[in-house]
């Protein structure tokens, strides 16, 4: 992922495409949804719906919302958010802040845009681990990764996540994510 300076407010204006605490759809069901489930025509209406941050167990310092439990079970947890983007062309570059515990997968409109250095290389499934448990210390860091303008689309786009857990009995889950267009 890449590593962001902190921006000159002087030169460069944040608009926020997706708030820190937002509202999500999410499924915590046995197996992987439709094969479809990452593109922006998937039907998402029977999911469970969340306000981030998302989990259970422990959020560390950042649990400053209310936290939606579901079932431990799972080694995979899959969120969809669509937002509006009127003109992708008026941002320079779309940043996105992320955390998570244990790792993810972020995807735009159908294609991987970021990749947790937590998840393991290569094809991912619903079974998929993450590389390994994220401690206190470790699920409260916020990682930030620059998204591809060319990524958008002109109207309504999809943004969807799977969370993996380094086990299926991990005693927690954490998921968070927000979305800017810089000018």
């Amino acid at each position: 992922f890449t590593v962001l300076p902190v921006p000159n407010e002087a030169s460069e204006q944040e608009v926020a495409l997706i708030e820190p605490d937002a509202q999500w759809r999410f499924s915590d069901q046995a197996g992987v949804p439709a094969a479809n489930w990452v593109a922006l025509d998937f039907l998402d209406s029977a999911w469970t719906q969340g306000v981030a941050p998302i989990g259970f167990g422990t959020l560390g310092e950042q649990n400053v919302a209310p936290v939606t439990t579901y079932s431990t079970s799972r080694t995979t947890v899959y969120f969809r958010k669509t937002f509006s983007v009127a003109e992708p062309s008026a941002f320079s570059e779309i940043r996105a802040r992320l955390l998570v515990d244990d790792g993810a997968v972020v995807y735009l409109n159908g294609s991987e845009v970021f990749r947790d250095v937590n998840m393991p290389a290569g094809s991912i499934g619903s079974t998929t681990q993450a590389l390994t448990a994220l401690g206190s210390t470790d699920e409260v860091v916020e990682q930030s990764f620059v998204i591809p303008v060319s990524a958008l689309s002109s109207g309504n786009n999809t943004i969807a996540v799977e969370v993996h857990q380094s086990g299926s009995s991990s005693s927690d889950l954490g998921f968070r994510l927000e979305l800017v267009g810089v000018h």
